[in-house]
């Protein structure tokens, strides 16, 4: 019998794929302002996930070959037309009596570039209200794409299947020239979240 602190595995997941999409709507409308192809080859991942009553942990990997078509022109990455990814990813959680704390580290290796994104949540659960804080952050490592979110919000429980959030959200927008995904916004939101 193991010890009462063991973490059991809840799941396994292996996946394997490919995608093609035209226009692709981010980088035609945002990025690169004409019709851009963008194609994923070969997908394979695979997402492992833990837990042990109050704590869950996951880990995913992903890797794939990409091509890309910018107004019908194929584009080239250091003499290539194609060019490689891996996704490494790592989740933890905690929902421990009032208290939850959210996490997400993410990396993608891309021909040698990483590109590191996170997001941490803080929140305290006072009967059927819980108050939390949120930031987010996105650096692709060399100035170009950088942007950061930071996020207030009050999530209330006011039926076993259905809760009320209202939330805040601050968007700095620091990319370099070109770069910028949608510049600073401020922006508040509410929602009704079901389960059913």
């Amino acid at each position: 019998m193991p010890p009462k602190w063991a973490l059991s595995t809840n799941s396994r997941q292996v996946y394997y794929g490919s995608e093609d999409s035209e226009p692709n709507k981010l980088l035609s409308d945002f990025f690169f302002l004409e019709n851009t192809r963008e194609v994923w080859k070969d997908i394979g991942g695979i997402v492992v996930q833990f837990n042990k009553d109050w704590l869950d942990i996951r880990l995913t990997h992903m890797q794939y070959t990409n091509e890309r078509y910018i107004g019908g022109i194929q584009q080239e990455w250091n003499g290539s037309t194609q060019r490689s990814g891996k996704f490494y990813g790592l989740s933890v959680n905690v929902d421990y009596e009032n208290f939850l704390f959210l996490s997400e580290l993410n990396r993608l290796d891309l021909d040698g570039s990483n590109l590191d994104t996170y997001l941490l949540t803080f929140g305290y659960r006072i009967d059927s209200v819980m108050p939390y804080i949120s930031y987010s952050d996105f650096n692709d490592g060399e100035g170009g794409e950088v942007h950061h979110t930071s996020s207030a919000g009050i999530r209330w429980d006011f039926h076993p299947s259905a809760a009320f959030k209202i939330q805040y959200d601050d968007v700095k927008d620091d990319g370099g020239p070109g770069m910028k995904v949608a510049g600073d916004s401020k922006s508040i939101s509410l929602g009704i979240d079901l389960v059913f």
